[in-house]
């Protein structure tokens, strides 16, 4: 079936409709961040005081739209990411993307700062971090676990490239992967409940 100019017109129409909304989802993220902080201040405060015992279920019982996980994700960032460093626009997932900066305070302002300026989605930020702070050298003692893989020749020549490009050690390349898909896929979880992000980011 051919475009007619009614359909071009009823496109236009609807395109506009969605950008009012989305501005609208924009508008709310806020105040959906502040709640989810606030809940996280809540959750620190019973596992700080003397009757504390596991706060989770009970708190997941009143806050019935989030899961033990994610009140646990909401302590995770209130106690990595102190007020100091956050903005009144970044999102839940935006200030996650931070939390391994505990004690970088500025690092962390900064780069919700620019996050913020330059309007990143929450992939673009993390993808950002994994380039401009790339995984530590390896440090020395025995790893906590181990495992042996045989991996395709193909995939063995992007972990080398990988460990040389970052000047880390194959076996600590593999661990850095592991450990960035770890986050992504807590992210990726975190993300697929409607109620912590509130709005998309």
């Amino acid at each position: 079936m051919s475009a007619t100019p009614e359909h071009f017109d009823a496109h236009q129409e609807w395109t506009e409709r969605c950008r009012e909304q989305a501005k609208a989802a924009e508008a709310l993220q806020p105040a959906i961040t502040k709640i989810q902080l606030a809940i996280g201040d809540l959750l620190i405060e019973g596992e700080d005081s003397p009757w504390s015992h596991d706060v989770y279920p009970e708190a997941a019982a009143i806050f019935t739209k989030y899961t033990v996980v994610t009140l646990r994700d909401f302590v995770y960032v209130v106690r990595r990411v102190k007020t100091s460093s956050r903005n009144d626009v970044s999102s839940f997932a935006h200030l996650k993307a931070v939390a391994r900066f505990k004690d970088q305070p500025e690092l962390q302002k900064e780069l919700l700062a620019r996050a913020a300026q330059d309007k990143m989605s929450v992939t673009t930020l993390r993808r950002t971090i994994r380039e401009e702070h790339p995984p530590e050298k390896s440090k020395p003692g025995k790893p906590p676990a181990s495992i042996k893989l045989s991996l395709p020749p193909e995939l063995m020549e992007f972990v080398v490239r990988y460990a040389k490009k970052y000047k880390v050690t194959p076996d600590r390349a593999i661990f850095s992967m592991i450990e960035q898909f770890h986050e992504q896929f807590s992210e990726e979880e975190h993300d697929a409940e409607p109620e912590v992000e509130g709005v998309a980011s």
